[in-house]
């Protein structure tokens, strides 16, 4: 945790206050307990609306950000011209039930000259890095706490590969384990 604020809101036109816990692992607002039994909160699931102080409060629906994952810079660093480095960065939540996967934040420009390249990120994000090359001629400095991107979550290639794909099929990276032709024995990476 970072600390505490309390914030003032409005809703349909009653005013509010709550007190938030600040992290810089989660986005989203998230009212607790507490503070939805002090406003007299009822959840009316048939109706779609939640009652807040005896008002009706319709609710909408949104996409499930669960499967995405924003990426941040992890702490300074400076890319040289003609060069290329592992940026250390981290991943918060969007949601409070985002699956435990991997994640893969697609390649970027980020200017002329430099780019991040798709990197696969592991739900331990105490060591992940996102590659950044420089072909230019100058210094590419990115700061602590940086957007990097949006992280979706992995998908294998056998939920990716249609049934009819040969085994050895495009953007495939074999990375064989054994030795022959026994196919059994390959882990692979498609790039989908």
């Amino acid at each position: 945790m970072l600390g505490s604020t309390r914030l003032g809101f409005t809703v349909q036109n009653m005013i509010m206050h709550a007190d938030f816990l600040i992290s810089d692992d989660v986005d989203e607002i998230m009212l607790g307990i507490d503070w939805l039994t002090e406003n007299g909160c009822k959840w009316h699931f048939e109706r779609k609306e939640i009652e807040v102080r005896g008002r009706p409060v319709a609710l909408k629906s949104r996409p499930s950000l669960a499967t995405v994952r924003r990426v941040w810079v992890r702490e300074n660093v400076c890319v040289s011209p003609g060069t290329q480095t592992n940026v250390p960065v981290k991943l918060t939540w969007n949601s409070w039930p985002t699956p435990s996967a991997d994640w893969v934040v697609e390649a970027k420009r980020w200017r002329p000259g430099v780019f991040a390249a798709r990197t696969l990120l592991s739900d331990n994000s105490k060591c992940a890095a996102v590659r950044i090359a420089n072909t230019s001629g100058f210094p590419f400095h990115l700061t602590k706490g940086r957007f990097v991107g949006d992280a979706k979550i992995a998908e294998s290639a056998e939920e990716k590969r249609p049934s009819t794909l040969d085994e050895s099929g495009p953007g495939e990276l074999g990375c064989s384990r054994g030795t022959g032709t026994d196919r059994s024995n390959r882990s692979r990476l498609v790039l989908v």
